[in-house]
């Protein structure tokens, strides 16, 4: 067997502590396969001995092969290093007793200073965590390209200085674009009017929201953007801060808003068409949270009982309070039965408004259950019947 490599002018005893130094398994190969030196790390790995490796093939240690690694089974880069008298890599996918791990293996020719070869230096480490992280990393930029393809939000990237230089299909739609191209011609200024609704610059204002999400990470807000046909629409807009390779930038998620606010506006005016109707009518409306004997009123409902503006608060005990005394007891008992039934409660009593004036008033409600069949609330409204309740002449 050939002796341990131990020639101070091929080997020095800096090189020895270098090489026991290294946490890789590392073997010096002959140019006809034989091990003349391993490191602490590759005899621990391999449960060998020193005397057990020097001067036996790496392919009998190393792969248990009985002779050199043929490329059909298994790539050698000892075998490439000299053919082509320079390093070469190679990886393996192996199975130990944890399951898969990869495993990359590397050749370096060692020459003298007359450029004849000494020897290999064969390097191996495990690189299963990076191939899983670049596994994960794809896998996140696969995730990312389904997400930025398909979303219905616009998805655009930016930066301050140079404005857009990336766009899903839902941004070149949005902004009613020809294509890419015709987006990236585009600066933010060019698709926003030029003044915001509070009266500020577009174009200064948006370098304002940019420098908040740049500071803060990232920044939430609505805007008035503009499609290249000249029509304005509100959005609302999510500018996060990111990387984009080695670069900071900015990713601008805008949702186009108008249904939204169209809807919204709709159900104002609904909402005012319905407040008018009830108070032409002469109608109160209230809704009473049994748990928190706290109700909701409508502006109306307060001033049938006297008080030109809403109270802060309102109670089931407010409400009886108002009740003139030989009425009291009967309203509340109905009350009590409307609760713990699903009869809607109707009543008509006298009151005492605030200002001392006696009024008749008609009311109703109806109670509410959860889903466990318990009251949760009572609904209802009240009208002032006092002109019906006065004797024809």
């Amino acid at each position: 067997m050939d002796k341990p490599l131990n020639d101070s002018a091929l080997f020095s005893d800096t090189d020895e502590h270098i090489l026991q130094a290294i946490k890789d398994p590392i073997v010096l190969i002959s140019k006809d396969y034989k091990i003349l030196k391993a490191n602490s790390t590759f005899l621990k790995q391999n449960k060998r001995k020193e005397d057990d490796v020097i001067g036996r093939t790496c392919y009998e240690v190393i792969h248990h092969f009985d002779a050199p690694c043929l490329p059909i089974d298994h790539l050698c880069p000892l075998k490439e290093a000299l053919n082509n008298e320079h390093p070469d890599t190679v990886e393996y996918k192996r199975s130990g007793s944890e399951g898969l791990y990869y495993q990359e293996v590397s050749a370096y020719p060692v020459k003298n200073k007359k450029g004849e070869f000494l020897y290999f230096i064969h390097y191996s480490r495990d690189i299963s965590k990076h191939k899983k992280l670049i596994q994960e990393l794809g896998f996140s930029e696969l995730k990312y390209k389904i997400i930025f393809d398909s979303s219905k939000d616009a998805i655009m990237l930016l930066t301050p200085q140079k404005g857009f230089f990336k766009g899903n299909p839902a941004t070149i739609k949005m902004f009613a674009c020809k294509d890419e191209e015709d987006f990236y011609r585009q600066e933010p200024a060019s698709l926003s009017p030029e003044y915001q609704p509070d009266g500020e610059l577009s174009s200064v204002k948006a370098q304002e929201m940019m420098a908040l999400a740049m500071e803060k990470g990232s920044h939430y807000f609505e805007w008035t953007h503009k499609r290249t046909t000249g029509e304005e629409f509100p959005a609302k807009v999510l500018l996060t801060k990111t990387k984009f390779g080695e670069k900071t930038v900015l990713q601008a998620t805008v949702r186009d808003i108008s249904e939204e606010k169209k809807a919204v506006q709709e159900a104002m005016e609904n909402e005012e068409r319905l407040q008018f109707a009830i108070e032409t009518a002469g109608l109160g409306l209230w809704e009473l949270d049994l748990w928190k004997n706290k109700a909701w009123r409508s502006p109306y409902h307060d001033r049938i009982f006297g008080y030109n503006k809403l109270l802060p608060e309102w109670t089931h005990k407010t409400f009886l309070s108002h009740i003139v005394p030989e009425h009291r007891e009967e309203i509340e008992e109905a009350y009590l039965a409307a609760i713990n039934s699903k009869d809607s409660w109707d009543f008509e009593c006298k009151i005492k408004r605030r200002d001392g004036q006696i009024r008749w008033i008609w009311g109703a409600g109806q109670t509410i259950f959860d889903e466990n069949k318990k009251p949760l609330k009572m609904i209802g409204l009240v009208q002032d019947i006092t002109d019906r309740k006065r004797p024809k002449s």
